[in-house]
């Protein structure tokens, strides 16, 4: 008997990295949100960044696993830094405008 493609372990991390993108993005939004936590910011991008990336690769190795391009993984990444670029870009609320 054949394993299903979607039993496979890569692509089970993979929905679990997907789980954990979206609560580190949660995360990420709460920080930048308020500002009280505002000495947390570095941390909390360097937490996302990294889990972000980590998630990514197990993307690109379950799309792999299961036959599918990984390239497909890198579209992913790449709409996944449009948080990252809009966290950065956009002016804070808290600071005083000259």
């Amino acid at each position: 008997m054949t394993i299903s493609k979607y039993k496979q372990p890569f692509f089970i991390a993979h929905l679990v990295g997907l789980v954990v993108t979206l609560f580190l993005t949660f995360g990420l939004t709460f920080v930048y949100m308020f500002g009280e936590l505002a000495p947390y910011k570095g941390i909390a991008m360097a937490i996302f960044s990294l889990g972000f990336a980590l998630t990514n690769l197990m993307a690109a190795l379950a799309l792999r696993r299961i036959g599918q391009s990984p390239w497909f993984a890198l579209s992913g990444f790449l709409m996944g830094l449009i948080p990252l670029i809009l966290y950065i870009v956009l002016p804070d609320k808290n600071s005083p405008s000259a």
